[in-house]
């Protein structure tokens, strides 16, 4: 039977007041949801919410994901991992074939053809970490031309490392005291360093000579006797630069060189000293045949010296002096003319230099060669021809090599050559003369050595007296 229907408030109170009813209902619902839950669980995994695909070990998608990191992340490893062994390998390993390996650089070389040139010697692998460590190292600008030499065991890193300090290798070349510039321009030329003719052409260049501050026709005598050490790719003017100031440095450490000879340029100092480097190859005797040059200047008499004749023949001289050689009149016959020709005759050393800034006490006029490399010195001319006639007649003196001064010399006691040779320079005490030669100090008939106050001509004696001329700069 169908219920009655109740009024609203006493629906309202019995809802209220039944207990039971409320459970009944409450349990139902919960037996509902349970239901549709239950149904929401059947439907399948792919409703499942990210943290429990994660909690369940991940699906398909991210395993793969997984797998493809790692085999990158052990590809870049070993990449790295060879490419440190690699640059290892480049920095730390030994080049070259073991043995000591040359390289010459031209001048203007760039990275590249440097690195060919390294690379053709086995110094440097040829592949581009010779690029990558100059670019790290900073060196890639600073690789210098020349020639090096590298020593068995030296790495790669090593070798770029002397090449951009220029250490460069130098060969030693000696120039000896007594040379003329074209026999210079020859010595140096012979091992290949300069073109003679472009040596020789800056030695008689104005504009060359004015940049070196010689106030003179050329560098004769200037170049001063030394061993230089040579480095492959040096010019020609880089070289005479560096032998004008290898004199300077002598001439400013010779004792006297501040007040210099008194009544004489640096110049004349100059001329001097390279004719007495001639005359005599001891030097316990060049101070003394300095003090016989001074004397004869100091008198007016003429030096009649041999090797200046000679430097005046040039290329005429033979190797034998003869008497028509001492005749002939040229800008450098000391008997022809009176006082110093007009240059130096060679490049003098440091002890020709120091003999004619301090010369022996002496009053001698004269000397004569024994034909052993040493001399007699005369103080009158009696004494002198018989000297003469003592040393000469027993033999010849090497050619160049002089054999003293011999005014008055009768002509009886010449040599035994036919031809006149003069070896033992006999000319007369009134031997002729031609023209004037310049004296000692006179700067206004030739060209100084460096700027700076003329000197007094000197006067007679065997000490010329006044004030020297300014040192060299």
């Amino acid at each position: 039977m169908p219920d009655r229907e109740l009024p609203a408030d006493q629906k309202s109170e019995k809802t209220a007041s039944d207990p039971e009813l409320e459970a009944g209902s409450a349990e139902a619902a919960g037996v509902s949801d349970a239901a549709s839950c239950g149904a929401g669980r059947q439907e399948g995994p792919e409703l499942q919410a990210p943290s429990a695909m994660a909690d369940a070990g991940g699906g398909p998608g991210l395993r793969k994901w997984r797998r493809s990191f790692a085999a990158v992340l052990l590809l870049v490893l070993g990449i790295a991992v060879f490419l440190g062994g690699w640059f290892w390998q480049f920095c730390r390993q030994p080049v070259g074939p073991g043995t000591e390996v040359t390289v010459l650089i031209p001048p203007g070389s760039g990275v590249r053809r440097i690195g060919a040139l390294l690379a053709d010697k086995g110094l440097v692998p040829d592949d581009i970490r010779y690029l990558v460590w100059l670019r790290l190292s900073g060196l890639s600008g600073r690789l210098k031309a020349g020639e090096y030499s590298f020593a068995p065991g030296m790495t790669a890193p090593q070798v770029l490392r002397k090449i951009a300090r220029g250490e460069v290798l130098r060969h030693p070349v000696t120039i000896v005291e007594g040379l003329r510039l074209e026999q210079i321009a020859a010595v140096f030329a012979g091992g290949g360093w300069v073109d003679a003719q472009e040596f020789l052409r800056l030695c008689h260049d104005p504009a060359f000579l004015k940049s070196e501050r010689v106030q003179a026709k050329s560098l004769e005598g200037y170049l001063f006797p030394d061993t230089y050490f040579m480095e492959r790719g040096i010019t020609e003017a880089q070289l005479l630069h560096r032998m004008v100031q290898r004199f300077r440095q002598v001439w400013g450490e010779l004792p006297g060189a501040a007040a210099g000879q008194a009544g004489m340029s640096p110049h004349d100092t100059l001329i001097l000293a390279s004719i007495v480097e001639k005359e005599s190859g001891r030097a316990a005797e060049r101070p003394l045949i300095a003090r016989v040059f001074l004397n004869r200047l100091g008198q007016g008499m003429p030096l009649q010296s041999d090797p200046t004749v000679i430097y005046g023949l040039g290329a005429a001289y033979t190797g034998k002096l003869r008497k028509a050689d001492l005749r002939s009149p040229s800008s450098h016959n000391t008997y022809m003319l009176k006082g110093l020709p007009p240059g130096p005759i060679c490049s003098p050393g440091r002890a020709a230099l120091s003999a004619v800034l301090a010369p022996a006490d002496s009053e001698a006029l004269y000397f004569v060669s024994r034909n052993d490399g040493s001399h007699v010195f005369s103080n009158t001319l009696a004494e002198h021809n018989r000297a003469v006639q003592r040393y000469q007649k027993q033999g010849r003196r090497p050619p160049e090599q002089g054999g003293g001064v011999a005014d008055g010399t009768p002509a009886n006691t010449m040599s035994s050559d036919p031809e006149g040779g003069a070896e033992g320079r006999h000319m007369t005490a009134e031997g002729p003369t031609q023209g004037e030669g310049r004296a000692a100090g006179d700067t206004e008939k030739g060209p100084a050595a460096w700027p700076g106050k003329k000197a007094d001509k000197p006067g007679k004696g065997k000490q010329v007296q006044g004030s020297g001329p300014d040192a060299p700069d």
